[in-house]
């Protein structure tokens, strides 16, 4: 692969590097400063102009050439993923946090106003969250934590009678999404507008009044690649 030394970017490895025939090792200082500049500009990026964004405009941002991104990142897609896993990890450490609460049903409204607000002002996570092209390793193994904790959050809800027995935590995603979505034609005019239609979510989430679902829940196709075309 050219040097005997190279930057680890796979799930939780791009604060390090390994020898070609060795283990990892930690970064420089030096090195991890470096690092950690070029992620912050690409989630600043990212989150400005969607995963569209040129890595020229990443790299000029953090101060580096554009042979140095690709040096640490072999291709613009394992930089959005370690960026998109970076986001997965604070939203699973938020839900975590919330999941504290005593009322588990405020704590899950306060997670999905907090995640789709934060879609709102990202466009990058936005798209990756909406989109099921994204299939690198450690961007579904962070969506599978991030899962994992909500569906132990809404189970508690369940329990408590506070939201609908019939609801998954995939289901909670992609009313997020929705949400953004729904209210992203009027982002200039009223960027706040998404809380309005997370409100009318929320409510059709409620166990009180609940009917049937006509359609099962979409479980599956978070895990699973799109079929070729």
């Amino acid at each position: 692969m050219g040097s005997d030394t190279e930057i680890a970017s796979d799930a939780g490895g791009h604060g390090a590097e390994r020898d070609a025939d060795g283990p990892e090792k930690p970064l420089r200082a030096d090195a991890e400063r470096n690092l950690r500049r070029l992620l912050d500009a690409a989630r600043e990026v990212f989150a400005e102009q969607g995963l569209g964004a040129s890595v020229e405009e990443i790299a000029r941002r953090a101060g580096v050439g554009k042979g140095t991104v690709f040096r640490r990142f072999p291709t613009k897609e394992h930089l959005i993923s370690a960026i998109i896993a970076d986001r997965l990890q604070e939203a699973t450490a938020l839900v975590t946090t919330l999941s504290e609460q005593a009322d588990a049903g405020e704590a899950l409204l306060a997670f999905m106003r907090a995640g789709a607000g934060l879609q709102s002002q990202d466009r990058g996570l936005f798209e990756a969250l909406a989109s099921s092209t994204h299939v690198e390793e450690q961007v579904l193994a962070a969506k599978a934590r991030l899962l994992a904790v909500i569906g132990t959050l809404l189970a508690r809800a369940q329990e408590q009678g506070a939201i609908r027995a019939d609801v998954t935590a995939e289901d909670l995603l992609m009313l997020q999404c929705g949400s953004v979505q729904a209210a992203a034609p009027f982002q200039t005019q009223a960027p706040e507008l998404w809380q309005r239609y997370l409100d009318i979510a929320f409510d059709g989430l409620r166990a009180d009044g609940a009917h049937p679902l006509s359609h099962p829940a979409p479980a599956s196709l978070s895990r699973q690649p799109p079929a070729a075309g």
